[in-house]
């Protein structure tokens, strides 16, 4: 394997990563040091797109599940609030 071809996995990788958790094609081609072209072709690939998509429909989830777990600790501590209020007066 040449040392052109580990690089260019490498970056693909990279980008995999980075894109799969959300960021845009711009900003990762400015991360990578490449140009947002050839961020376009690896979009273009079937596969890649597809294992980019999965990323980020799998990183929504997590995010989501994180916000509903914040979501009830927040409701629990406005009602726990909500009874301290008269206390303060």
């Amino acid at each position: 394997m040449s040392t052109h071809s580990l690089s260019a996995t490498t970056t693909e990788s990279k980008a995999l990563d980075l894109l799969g958790s959300g960021a845009a094609p711009t900003q990762v081609a400015l991360a990578l040091g490449v140009d947002p072209s050839y961020i376009s072709q690896l979009l273009a690939q079937e596969e890649f797109a597809r294992q980019v998509t999965e990323r980020r429909y799998q990183a929504l989830l997590k995010n989501s599940s994180r916000d509903a777990a914040l979501d009830s600790l927040e409701d629990a501590l406005i009602a726990k609030m909500k009874n301290l209020i008269p206390l303060m007066y």
